[in-house]
């Protein structure tokens, strides 16, 4: 095959729309602002909410979303992403810009700044090294925890070349970054070394399907993804929605 010709694929693949498969709809309490979710066992998720004195990071059952294990943040902290990078879990704060690191049980550790140049603490993930930061613009930036300074910038971005802002929740798998774009049903598949969109899933048809509140209008939008390897499956859901969604992206 040609240069030329495997340019030309790549850029037609990193332009399409890819549908995703529900696999099951799991009913939860609809009070859960999710900010950030991953997998900390095969039968329990931890997921941190926002809202100012709302905010959270709990562990909930797979099976039904009901927490397990909570620890309530102080009023004054807006909860973000979160992720776990070997006994330590990491969870963001908004306009705040702390990282709080705790241990399984959550008990606070430490708390961190983040850098300067990062404007708001949005979304986390891990590659199990490196702490992933994403801002809401089209800039992920790669954290050495240990050191506690900025060792990378992931520019995300199209087969054109234009850069995809809004870039919110994320989870790193094999390589890649799954993550969803703020305000919208889709997420979109990065590869994590050259910030290149390879798929964009389409996720628009859970909102009539299963009632959800109308995310453009309420701001309850998509957001919140995690992958659980048991399966090779992802569970999704968004800000106070009633469901998480074991979905297939192939």
């Amino acid at each position: 095959m040609s240069g030329v010709l495997l340019l030309f694929l790549l850029f037609a693949l990193a332009s399409s729309n890819f549908q995703s498969r529900v696999i099951k709809a799991i009913e939860r309490p609809p009070n859960h602002f999710t900010q950030g979710l991953f997998f900390d066992s095969p039968n329990t998720l931890v997921e941190s909410t926002g809202l100012y004195s709302e905010s959270r990071i709990q562990r909930i059952k797979a099976s039904n979303g009901r927490p397990v294990l909570t620890h309530k943040l102080m009023d004054t902290d807006f909860g973000e992403g979160c992720t776990m990078i070997g006994q330590k879990i990491y969870q963001l704060t908004w306009m705040e810009k702390k990282c709080f690191v705790y241990d399984k049980k959550f008990k606070l550790l430490e708390t961190k700044q983040l850098m300067p140049q990062i404007r708001e603490g949005w979304g986390a993930t891990t590659d199990g090294t490196y702490l992933y930061v994403s801002e809401g613009s089209a800039v992920i930036y790669v954290i050495d925890p240990k050191k506690w300074k900025i060792v990378n910038k992931i520019a995300v971005h199209d087969g054109n070349g234009t850069e995809q802002n809004d870039i919110n929740a994320m989870q790193y798998v094999n390589g890649y970054i799954f993550a969803n774009v703020y305000m919208t049903d889709y997420i979109v598949k990065i590869n994590a070394n050259t910030g290149l969109i390879i798929k964009r899933y389409s996720l628009e048809g859970l909102h009539n399907k299963y009632d959800l509140p109308e995310g453009s209008r309420s701001g309850h939008v998509l957001n919140g993804i995690a992958y659980r390897k048991e399966t090779n499956t992802f569970y999704i859901t968004g800000k106070k929605w009633k469901f998480i969604f074991e979905v297939s992206l192939n």
